[in-house]
């Protein structure tokens, strides 16, 4: 099956990782900038990624100066914002260069209306499990609510995409779809990545 979306690698929080992480060839690598979250990114530093791959903070309802700070400090490509952020704020962080990617809990087809005051500030759009506690959940939802999207943003797909169905994620052909992000069903451990088990998977999606 050809690798035709991109991939994310999300919620890394050991750098000793990035080097192998790296040799995986994803297309971004997310770290995350949420304190409640169990994969927050405490290191003082991320180290350069290799060329292509685009370094990606994911932020919950952020202050604006912590935002900039840390955008500035860690040399971010991306901003994936994962909370109730304005469409301003998305604006602002485009103005500043950066790509931008919103999230949105998706549980019924209304929950695509969120979208549309946000299409002209971001150039993707990421679809993950409706909760309350911002992600991380390891659980998908239901991937035919998709047919009800007919925006013009191209989106990641998020929420609970593991070593089962990780091939059948790659079979939806929605025109917009854009790239899987994974992330919980690939741990040891929150935040420590399973790289055999992600070396494992995406080089039979290369083959």
């Amino acid at each position: 099956m050809p690798l035709k979306l991109k991939i994310k690698i999300c919620g890394i929080t050991n750098t000793e990782q990035l080097s192998e992480i790296q040799n995986l060839s994803p297309d971004y690598c997310g770290f995350i900038f949420y304190e409640k979250s169990k994969r927050f990114f405490r290191g003082e530093f991320i180290p350069s990624l290799k060329a292509g791959i685009l370094k990606t903070g994911v932020f919950v309802n952020p202050e604006p100066g912590y935002l900039t700070d840390t955008v500035n400090r860690f040399g971010l490509d991306a901003v994936q914002f994962h909370g109730h952020e304005p469409s301003s704020l998305c604006e602002k962080i485009k103005l500043l260069g950066k790509i931008v990617i919103k999230a949105f809990g998706i549980e019924t087809k209304k929950d695509f209306d969120a979208t549309l005051r946000y299409h002209s500030f971001c150039d993707y759009f990421l679809f993950d499990k409706k909760d309350q506690s911002f992600g991380g959940t390891g659980k998908t939802f239901d991937w035919k609510l998709l047919s009800y999207y007919r925006g013009t943003v191209p989106f990641f797909l998020s929420g609970g995409i593991g070593p089962e169905n990780l091939a059948d994620a790659f079979k939806i052909g929605h025109p917009q779809l854009f790239g899987v992000d994974l992330n919980s069903r690939w741990e040891l451990s929150p935040g420590i990545k399973n790289i055999k088990l992600l070396k494992n998977h995406l080089l039979n999606l290369k083959t």
